[in-house]
């Protein structure tokens, strides 16, 4: 009783909201792996005040190379209020208590909901410029991102079929409609295991299903064979094997899929370049 009596008066008296002291630009902490990169993306290095711990995992975070050097924070008020920071940066599905916190103590929290396609990380990105003066910087990003999406959208051969990806990771999850994975596939010219299962946002799907849709692309995720872990047994059945000598596989790193950021147009390009290697078949007249 007496420890969380001592800890809310402590937060209490750390607590004092920021003032305005004449900054030009907005200190920032960010608390997501997403909104880091958006923020490592976007922002002047100076203004960023800290991010999430996970920002530096390079299997978590395509800006981990960039992240190098910044303070990092593991989403506890106390370590943000000491920071003093004009603006806070949230996942709508991360550190919920420290979030609510910070509102009611005053402080400034910007909360950003995960991008489920590209449109979604435009629009993020057009929002946290906004946000911090940077509104010219984000239409940058922006512009080389449909820059690069329209070259790798101008390789696609003009066909009758569309060819089947499917993901299929540890446990047998796999991607539907509705996601991030799923816009990235449809831009590179793709229909997913969701389209013709019929199924939204990320499922188990037996071997056996996999087996009978027979994508012509097949990612099996990060984590395929570095480890022995039971929730991958199916990612070395023989008849996964089998399927694999006359199956094109990719592999999108979880990096470029997890979060949108301008890094994941890398993803459309790479999967791009996996349908271009494939036998086409040309339009019948």
């Amino acid at each position: 009783m007496w420890t969380l009596v001592l800890s809310f008066w402590a937060a209490v008296t750390l607590a004092a909201p920021p003032v305005e002291d004449g900054r030009a630009t907005p200190r920032v902490v960010s608390l997501n792996v997403c909104t880091d990169q958006l923020l490592i993306a976007l922002a002047d290095r100076e203004q960023i005040a800290a991010v999430s711990y996970l920002a530096v995992e390079p299997s978590m975070s395509a800006y981990a190379k960039e992240a190098q050097g910044l303070r990092l924070v593991r989403g506890n008020a106390e370590e943000v209020m000491a920071l003093e920071p004009d603006l806070v940066l949230a996942g709508t599905f991360s550190t919920r208590q420290t979030v609510r916190l910070l509102e009611r103590l005053g402080y400034q929290v910007m909360e950003f909901t995960p991008a489920t396609d590209i449109e979604g990380i435009k629009t993020n990105l057009r929002d946290l410029g906004a946000t911090l003066g940077r509104q010219d910087e984000a239409e940058a990003l922006i512009a080389e991102m449909e820059s690069r999406l329209a070259a790798a959208q101008a390789t696609l051969a003009d066909t009758d079929e569309t060819p089947l990806f499917a993901t299929y990771e540890a446990n047998g999850w796999s991607t539907g409609g509705g996601t991030l994975m799923a816009d990235i596939a449809t831009r590179a010219g793709f229909r997913t295991l969701g389209d013709d299962l019929g199924f939204m946002g990320t499922r188990k799907v037996s071997l056996e299903t996999l087996l009978v849709a027979s994508p012509d692309v097949l990612d099996l995720g990060d984590v395929h064979a570095r480890s022995r872990a039971l929730a991958e047994e199916a990612l070395r059945h023989p008849a996964l094997t089998a399927m694999l000598k006359t199956t094109a596989r990719t592999e999108l790193p979880g990096n470029l899929t997890t979060c949108g950021t301008p890094k994941t147009v890398t993803a459309v390009e790479r999967l791009t370049a996996a349908h271009a290697r494939l036998p086409q078949e040309e339009v019948t007249p």
